[in-house]
């Protein structure tokens, strides 16, 4: 039987799939962001293919910024700089 979660979970990665085209597609000095996000969508399309239930998808700032190609020294340095290219991309989508 397919949940309603499911259908959610199914949409949640068409939706990111369109906009990681679109990240690779459009010319923009703002990288970070769109490594950031890229990296959650990856790690949250690994949980959902694994069959992990949405309530249980966690991800710890490290384990972002090394699937983003951008590790950091600490725990503190991976925090900060999430949090500062989550603003650039809330930015971008804004813009586009």
């Amino acid at each position: 039987m397919i949940t309603n979660n499911q259908v959610d979970l199914d949409e949640l990665k068409k939706t990111g799939s369109c906009l990681k085209k679109y990240f690779v597609e459009t010319a923009t000095s703002e990288r970070k962001p769109a490594e950031v996000f890229l990296a959650i969508f990856e790690l949250t399309v690994q949980y959902i293919d694994g069959g992990v239930d949405s309530s249980e998808m966690y991800f710890e700032a490290n384990e972002i910024c090394i699937q983003s190609n951008n590790p950091k020294e600490n725990y503190e340095a991976a925090k900060e700089f999430i949090v500062r290219h989550r603003k650039g991309f809330d930015k971008f989508i804004k813009d586009n």
